[in-house]
């Protein structure tokens, strides 16, 4: 059946916080935001940076703040909402928004449904209302979903193994930047400032912040004008403040909270390290390529297909401290390499991880879903 109105998206997201969900989101809402065929909602669930970035774009903002209203008045509103947009697809982020989506669906003429799924659930065998929540939420993936779309093929495999889901449901569609603009990006030669590793998240454990503190002292121990930084918040922070005090690393090691400016963030490095357990398509890593930073990582999940060891980064097989640290030393001392890593770094992220890249990716699944409806 033809379309014959622009297509209805209506996007839920939590925006609790700013991490590579919310950038990712925002990146694409913009790009669509600027497509004449696409008549863009948002249903966001927190007040925040995203909520106020998407406002400041003109995107149509429905806030139904999950701190103040209980989760079946969420649900209803939501619902109340879906029924006056009429939307032919709804797009979800994440478990919860997951849920919301497929419950609503049911009061608006069952649109398509579409989840993004931007990595490996985080684990915590404790937590028993978590485990009821991530099994509910790959029922309505599996039986309710119309499309569920993977950021990286580790995640499209993790998806496949854990969520029974057919391949004609699933699309891979890798996240995408904007490029820094020529006026942002940074001169990193002739500096007289210390040789400055840094890394950027939540303090969260599967991020293995513990980690990167440990490589950071053998580093030092080798080359003492070494300095590392990581920019986010998180629980961990007083663990970590902990553990560069008894390394004796306070000067060498700072942790420096919420960052604003991430771009000069980026730019104040040399080099770009994870240290992560999984991720899928980190926003971060994005950026910091995109700013001609060389990245060096775990070969975890959807990192080894972003970094291409020896040309643009390194990946460092999981669990090997000691070979990463001597990889950061190496690269001290190779500051041409360094450079021609950083530019290969950038070309990719131009090349295969462009925003425009990733709207058009979308497109393409919308105008598909639309098509069938």
């Amino acid at each position: 059946m033809t379309q014959k109105h622009p297509i209805r998206i209506v996007h839920i997201i939590s925006g609790d916080l700013w991490a590579g969900a919310e950038a990712m989101a925002y990146q694409l809402l913009s790009g669509l935001n600027q497509i004449k065929d696409i008549d863009l909602h948002l249903i966001i669930l927190n007040q925040g940076r995203l909520e106020q970035s998407c406002r400041q774009l003109g995107i149509n903002c429905y806030l139904l703040d999950e701190r103040k209203h209980s989760a079946l008045s969420i649900a209803a509103r939501a619902a109340w909402l879906a029924r006056k947009i009429k939307p032919d697809i709804i797009h979800s982020h994440r478990y919860k928004e997951n849920i919301l989506a497929a419950l609503i669906a049911g009061f608006c003429g069952r649109p398509g449904l579409v989840a993004t799924q931007h990595g490996r659930t985080e684990s915590n065998k404790r937590a028993f209302n978590k485990t009821i929540i991530n099994r509910l939420n790959r029922s309505c993936l599996r039986w309710i979903f119309t499309e569920s779309v993977a950021v990286s093929k580790d995640t499209a495999d993790y998806l496949l193994e854990t969520c029974g889901l057919k391949q004609g449901k699933l699309s891979i569609i890798p996240n995408g930047i904007n490029l820094p603009k020529p006026s942002q990006q940074p001169d990193r030669d002739g500096t007289a400032r210390p040789f400055t590793i840094g890394s950027a998240g939540r303090l969260f454990p599967v991020k293995r912040f513990d980690t990167f503190i440990e490589i950071a002292r053998q580093v030092c121990q080798a080359k003492t004008h070494a300095r590392f930084v990581i920019a986010g918040e998180g629980p961990e922070k007083e663990k970590l403040e902990n553990l560069t005090a008894r390394y004796g690393l306070g000067a060498k090691v700072r942790l420096l909270g919420h960052v604003e400016d991430m771009q000069a963030f980026y730019n104040s490095l040399d080099l770009y390290i994870n240290t992560s357990m999984h991720e899928g398509t980190p926003m971060s890593i994005l950026e910091a390529m995109a700013s001609g930073l060389p990245v060096i990582a775990f070969d975890v999940a959807g990192l080894k297909e972003i970094i291409t060891t020896g040309s643009d980064g390194f990946a460092i097989p999981e669990g090997d401290n000691s070979l990463f640290a001597s990889r950061i030393i190496e690269l001290i001392d190779q500051p041409d390499f360094l450079e021609t890593l950083g530019e290969k770094a950038r070309k990719k992220i131009m090349d295969r991880y462009s925003t425009a890249r990733m709207v058009e990716g979308y497109m393409g699944l919308y105008n598909r879903m639309a098509e069938k409806s």
